[in-house]
């Protein structure tokens, strides 16, 4: 990667902050109540997913970038709301780090489990928590199966949000032509959503493990 665009990726990361996790109770509602109205599930702050993006083989430490598909990747943890919007990343993690630990490890988590503000939408690869809510296993119950619904409801827009931003930003699959050294920043800062109301689009990236994330608007003035 070029010199100047990694220090002008670094300097977006470094510079912006203004776009966070929903931590008061007016932004916590704001979220909750598009995915009440998706799901039927109250209190959902975001669906959280991680997603692997391929590197070349790293010269330390390289078994534990292989990931579960057999190739050398980062796994990065994101949760999402309603509007495809990226509102917590975490894109530090070898590939062969599962779902789980990065989510135990993260700022997010002792948040959450210090707080009784809302609750996640994931999927089987993590426990359930208080807030975190899981798919229930061969449901059984005609109950069971109305609750996975719901829960599948609310969870695809992380999914969505992963396939839109892979589709517009090539980079991310492309990554693998890329040093590992530069993955994290370029990763963090393509880490994007496009509004189609209003032609804009967001670049947020997470703090290490804090609940800050930051974010560019790309404005056709900038």
């Amino acid at each position: 990667m070029s010199r100047h665009l990694h220090d002008v990726v670094l300097a977006i990361n470094n510079r912006v902050d203004n776009i966070r996790f929903p931590e008061i109770d007016v932004e916590r509602r704001s979220t909750a109540t598009p995915f009440y109205r998706l799901s039927r599930i109250p209190r959902v702050l975001g669906a959280i997913d991680c997603t692997l993006i391929s590197i070349t083989t790293p010269t330390s430490h390289e078994a534990s970038y292989v990931c579960r598909k057999g190739y050398h990747a980062l796994n990065v943890q994101a949760v999402v709301d309603t509007k495809l919007r990226f509102i917590d990343a975490v894109a530090r993690w070898p590939g062969a780090t599962n779902d789980a630990t990065i989510f135990e490890m993260s700022g997010l988590k002792d948040y959450l489990e210090a707080n009784a503000v809302g609750v996640l939408l994931g999927d089987s690869g993590n426990a359930l928590r208080n807030y975190l809510l899981t798919p229930i296993l061969r449901p059984t119950a005609n109950a069971q199966v109305a609750y996975n619904d719901a829960h599948a409801r609310g969870r695809v827009v992380v999914e969505r949000a992963f396939g839109m931003l892979k589709s517009r930003f090539r980079i991310l699959v492309l990554l693998n032509k890329r040093p590992t050294v530069s993955i994290c920043p370029t990763g963090m800062a393509c880490l994007v959503r496009f509004y189609p109301e209003h032609l804009k689009v967001v670049m947020e990236v997470n703090i290490s493990s804090s609940l800050t994330v930051t974010s560019l608007l790309a404005d056709p003035v900038l």
